[in-house]
């Protein structure tokens, strides 16, 4: 992995990542942002929040699925770079 990126990402992670099938790692971190590196460590792709993302992300039927601390559950798909927007939480949807 690329060095730099290891270095200024870490200490802003505290959940867990999760590994795709085709090796993409995709991690959330207190920058207010997941990130998807490749299998070689290069970013591929950076998903923008509202606040910092403590929750552990899940892939499913191709989204990406996390929760953040701006009480919000995004699903995003996997093939873009920008949330299209994200869903309410439980007794938020106002």
């Amino acid at each position: 992995m690329h060095k730099s990126l290891i270095v200024a990402v870490l200490p802003l992670v505290i959940a867990s990542p999760v590994v795709a099938a085709d090796g993409t790692v995709y991690i959330g971190s207190y920058d207010k942002c997941v990130h998807a590196l490749s299998a070689g460590g290069s970013l591929l792709r950076v998903y923008a929040t509202g606040e910092k993302v403590r929750s552990s992300p899940v892939l499913a039927g191709g989204r990406l699925y996390f929760g953040c601390n701006d009480n919000k559950l995004y699903a995003v798909p996997v093939t873009s770079g920008l949330a299209a927007g994200a869903w309410p939480t439980f007794r938020q949807n106002a």
